[in-house]
């Protein structure tokens, strides 16, 4: 096609009409370059030529001048920030005092410490209550005794005097002061109107000596006239008063037990108290938990658990507890008998009248069954000492919960002696379930062994027998 001079569209003929129009094309796009470059945000990943990022706010291409105006512009900005967080925790503070020194407030914080109050009224006696019921349901017809128990219990009782004993105000006194420190078990029958301790301690403060009925001497070791006047017979005696005869000690426990009659006796005849001369109502069965023993602890609660550590031949906490357990109690009536404090005994641990008439090892005492008892002091040469060893092997409580709920911990902050001389940093309690349990002959049995006079004395004493025997 030829080049005409009107078309609207002319090719350039020459080079320099070529660069004219490339100057103009790139004039026309360098704005709209400058410009794209500007509103673009700038890429984060992008890193500079030595390697480093790139600064979004650019504090590197700053002047000195510009630094100093920013850094001072973000201490004033910093310090504005706290003193507005500042004005405002104290106005909230000073509503707060506001708010709490009204009525309304006042009411409120009392009601919630009376409802704490309630809350924890509410659950100390949801405990008491559990405990009740628990103690109920061991006493009650559900736990019955088995046919040993049964048979003991339907014993008829051993007759009373006809006449009241001659006692003078010295012994009222002291019986009022056993009655206070020693509260009735549950279940045992009121006290007697009467003078309630035993003749042989009516003359403890006359100066004279225990015989041996009482604490193991030999008989006519002694000669005062009140020899003539116990000859008399058992049955004209009150219960409370029927005392088990002892012969000499012949092994380490009558040793160890006699010793600590005699002791506790010669300290009330010297005049000391008798809450003060049996100790606590119950014991603190720390010894049995630890081997350290407190220096301030009972005479007698020291001296039963050393006892039960030193001579028992199980390791079972529970077999422990229950022979210290009743071993105190029988000690603390045998060292000053009144009904109160034999009442406080089971009546299948109370002396039957084989015991009051026989004399015999004072171990013996301690088992359990009556029966057994009577059945060991039959025969006295076939049980010898030794078989209180493989008798506490084989004891078995049936405890049906952990070992170590049987005992309580009560801890003190401080150690201070008390009445009756017994404070420890730690108090071990008996838990108020396993007495119950412990007061249950039923509960009480032997396990199976391979020694067979141990079987052979339990032969004809029903459940008491050994697994063994049954299978």
């Amino acid at each position: 096609m030829a080049n005409d001079s009107t078309s609207p569209y002319p090719y350039p003929n020459s080079t320099a009409q070529l660069e004219q129009l490339a100057g103009a094309a790139q004039q026309a796009s360098s704005p709209s370059a400058e410009f794209d470059a500007q509103q673009r945000p700038p890429n984060p990943r992008k890193r500079r030529a030595d390697g480093t990022p790139a600064s979004a706010r650019g504090v590197a291409n700053l002047t000195p001048e510009q630094l100093a105006r920013k850094r001072a512009n973000d201490r004033e900005a910093q310090r504005a920030i706290r003193e507005r967080t500042r004005n405002t925790i104290e106005h909230l503070e000073a509503r707060i005092k506001e708010l709490e020194s009204q009525q309304p407030f006042q009411e409120m914080q009392s009601a919630l410490r009376t409802r704490d109050a309630i809350v924890a009224e509410n659950e100390e006696l949801k405990r008491r209550l559990q405990n009740i019921i628990v103690l109920a349901q061991y006493q009650s017809g559900g736990h019955g005794l088995n046919d040993l128990a049964l048979a003991t219990s339907q014993q008829a009782p051993l007759p009373m005097p006809q006449t009241p004993l001659q006692s003078d105000g010295q012994d009222n006194q002291q019986q009022q002061q056993y009655s206070h420190a020693y509260p009735q078990r549950e279940g045992s029958s009121p006290a007697l109107g009467q003078h309630n301790l035993h003749p042989d301690l009516r003359n403890l403060h006359a100066g004279q000596v225990p015989t041996a009925h009482m604490s193991g001497l030999p008989n006519g070791a002694d000669t005062s006239p009140r020899q003539t006047r116990r000859q008399k017979p058992v049955t004209e005696l009150p219960e409370w008063q029927r005392l088990p005869s002892h012969a000499n000690p012949s092994n380490p426990i009558d040793t160890a037990l006699i010793g600590l009659i005699q002791s506790r006796r010669a300290a009330l005849q010297s005049g000391e108290a008798v809450q003060s001369v049996l100790g606590p109502p119950l014991p603190n069965f720390v010894g049995l938990m630890t081997t350290h023993r407190p220096d301030n602890q009972h005479p007698l609660v020291s001296g039963t658990s050393l006892l039960i550590s030193e001579q028992m031949s199980t390791s079972d906490l529970p077999n422990r507890v229950a022979m210290m357990y009743m071993t105190y109690f029988l000690l603390q009536w045998i060292i000053s008998p009144s009904q109160a404090m034999y009442e406080r005994l089971p009546i299948w641990i109370r002396p039957t009248r084989v015991q009051q008439e026989r004399q015999h090892s004072i171990w013996i005492d301690l088992m359990p069954w009556p029966q057994l008892r009577d059945k060991a002091l039959s025969n006295p040469q076939s049980y010898p000492f030794t078989f209180f060893y493989n008798f506490t092997s084989q004891l078995s409580l049936n405890f049906p919960y952990d070992d170590s709920l049987c005992l309580q911990l009560r801890s003190h902050s401080g150690s201070s002696s008390s009445n009756d001389g017994e404070s420890a940093d730690e108090d071990w309690h008996i838990n108020p379930i396993f007495e119950a349990h412990i007061r249950g002959l039923h509960n009480w049995t032997m396990s199976g062994g391979d020694d067979g006079e141990l079987e052979g004395l339990l032969q004809g004493l029903g459940s008491v027998a050994s697994s063994k025997a049954e299978a």
